[in-house]
């Protein structure tokens, strides 16, 4: 899947505003780390770019694996 593709697939999933932000920075680097489909970026990593605390990332993430 494209990049392109994964950001409409977001765009249109029915998740709240801070997981999408979170996936499409996970979108984004899965392009640049691995096309074989694995993204290593850390909480702190992922903080930093969507400008919000590693405590917010760690519940999106455990919104985002119970979803």
């Amino acid at each position: 899947m494209m990049l392109h593709e994964r950001l409409e697939a977001i765009s249109a999933s029915r998740v709240d505003g801070p997981s999408k932000l979170v996936l499409i920075m996970l979108a984004k680097r899965l392009d640049r780390d691995d096309p074989d489909g694995v993204v290593w970026s850390s909480s702190e990593t992922l903080a930093e770019e969507c400008g919000v605390s590693t405590k917010a990332i760690t519940r999106t993430m455990e919104r985002l694996t119970k979803a």
